[in-house]
């Protein structure tokens, strides 16, 4: 046996009109899409933002065009040092990949520390070739270098023999 029809209502909620035997709210589904499309959010009610940058009007976006999110982070010294930081910080990252990449198996990691720790001042640790030309990273492919000849030598392979020969042709 079916459950009984409970009426809440006796006339049409939108146009009044009576209501039918099976109808409960609303007379018709006209009347029903016309109280719910007046009810729903449009995206015309979306409270709109403003460009900080050329102060026109937009309704999603912070900015109304790249051109303007671009002189807003140029202008922002802070959002420019982070952007700086964060690239910097992929690069060392990318960098240290690399390195764990090119490091062999037989390679003594506390060997390599204490090579690293033991550096003079003003000098670096380079590797005689470079990890970018398919170097090791293995400490017998590591060197001191003073700070500007590892800027000059780069990733050069035969630099280190060029500078012994100019030094033994002077001597």
């Amino acid at each position: 046996m079916p459950k009984a029809f409970i009426r809440i209502h006796n006339a049409c909620l939108y146009c009044a009109s009576p209501l039918g035997r099976w109808q409960q709210f609303y007379c018709s589904t006209s009347c029903r899409a016309k109280i719910v499309n007046t009810t729903r959010q449009t995206r015309r009610d979306v409270p709109k933002k403003i460009c900080p940058v050329c102060n026109t009007a937009e309704t999603k976006k912070s900015y109304c065009s790249r051109k303007c999110m671009g002189i807003a982070l140029r202008k922002d010294p802070a959002l420019v040092k982070e952007r700086a930081r964060i690239n910097n910080l992929l690069k060392v990252r990318r960098y240290q990949a690399r390195v764990v990449g090119q490091t062999p198996d037989d390679a003594d990691h506390n060997a390599i520390r204490m090579i690293y720790a033991a550096c003079p001042p003003g000098y670096e640790v380079d590797h005689i070739v470079p990890i970018s030309r398919d170097g090791k990273h293995h400490q017998d492919n590591l060197q001191y270098l003073p700070a500007i000849e590892n800027r000059k030598k780069s990733n050069k392979l035969n630099y280190g023999s060029v500078t012994r020969e100019a030094k033994g042709a002077d001597s």
